[in-house]
């Protein structure tokens, strides 16, 4: 008898256990292979969809650089026209008008300290606000776009009831455009003038002076308590804007309810981020990067060569240069450029187009 033949018995059984551990193996490999390909699939769709939200956050952030660089002459025109340096200045070159000299100088100087301040704000604010706007109409248009994905068999069309929401809610940008600039102009006003007031033409200023001055100015300015109503109307007075810019077509009740609701969870969305601490602490940066940046370019225009006093004449042909240079409307103003840049800003628009 063979050594095959005694022990077949033992051989059938390893054979045996050989080939269904084989087999049992061979499946649980391709239950594995099944799942790690499900597995890199659902990575791949999680990767393609984070990036799909990541190109869509960072065109809002572009959009609102666009947005805030077109809406910076409706802005600040009525700072300009309501700080009118210009005129004063003729006034005073032309030796003729009712006010003496010493008036006339004490005019300029305050209406010249409290345009470029007030610019300064309303800049920041504009920044602060289309950011914001642009990036809770992101967020709220692509999780919208996901329902309607989802949900193919609603008798609305969403698409309607989504571009007359972003309308209306764009539309309350008016309110800082037609508003906002009044109470910006009244706190500048009263903190250069208590800071200001003593100063004569031909006082000399150092830069550490200057820089003092204008650091009182600001401190005096208690933006963070008026800053919603800078921004926006209060909820009785949102038909003002409402009314200033009237829906363009008839909608039927449904509709009309729907887009309501919606623009009154934006609404009250933007006025909690407003207010709150990171809204506060934004507006804060922007400001001060505006500050910063007038003051550097004070600087360099008027102390860089060797002068350690520069009188305030010469100062005051300074910041009104300066001022001029805030309001450029085309994409080369340096101050919008620097508001925009400054990584305070992008974080807390990351924070608004995440939320929910």
């Amino acid at each position: 008898m063979t050594f095959f033949t005694r022990h077949r018995r033992k051989f059938a059984l390893a054979f045996g256990f050989i080939f269904g551990f084989a087999a049992v193996s061979a499946f649980a490999f391709s239950a594995f292979k099944t799942r790690l390909l499900d597995f890199q699939a659902r990575k791949a769709a999680d990767q393609t969809s984070r990036e799909l939200i990541r190109r869509k956050f960072d065109q809002n952030q572009t959009d609102a650089d666009i947005t805030a660089a077109a809406l910076v002459g409706p802005a600040t025109e009525p700072v300009l026209a309501k700080l009118p340096v210009e005129r004063v200045t003729a006034e005073l070159q032309a030796n003729q008008s009712v006010k003496t000299k010493k008036e006339l100088w004490s005019e300029l100087k305050m209406t010249t300290v409290a345009r470029a301040v007030s610019v300064v704000y309303v800049l920041s604010v504009l920044v602060f606000f289309t950011r914001l706007q642009l990036n809770l109409l992101g967020r709220e248009n692509y999780i919208q776009s996901v329902k309607d994905m989802i949900d193919t068999d609603g008798d609305v069309d969403m698409q309607d009831i989504t571009d007359e929401t972003n309308r209306r809610f764009l539309t309350f940008s008016w309110w800082l455009l037609s508003h906002g600039h009044d109470k910006i102009i009244h706190l500048v006003n009263e903190a250069t003038q208590s800071t200001f007031s003593s100063l004569t033409p031909k006082t000399e200023l150092t830069f550490d002076t200057l820089e003092d001055l204008m650091s009182q100015v600001h401190d005096k300015i208690d933006i963070k308590t008026h800053i919603l109503s800078i921004v926006l109307p209060s909820e009785d007075e949102e038909y003002v804007v409402l009314t200033a810019n009237p829906t363009e077509r008839e909608l039927d009740q449904e509709t009309e309810a729907k887009i309501k609701k919606r623009v009154r969870v934006l609404l009250d969305e933007a006025k909690d981020l407003t207010e709150s601490p990171d809204g506060a602490f934004v507006i804060d940066r922007l400001i001060s990067e505006g500050s910063r940046m007038l003051l550097s370019n004070l600087y360099q225009s008027l102390y860089s060569v060797d002068a350690e006093s520069v009188k305030l004449a010469s100062i005051l042909a300074g910041i009104a240069r300066q001022a001029h240079e805030m309001v450029i409307t085309k994409y080369n103003n340096q101050y919008l450029s620097g508001m925009n840049s400054i990584p305070e800003l992008n974080t807390f628009s990351a924070i608004v187009y995440s939320l929910r």
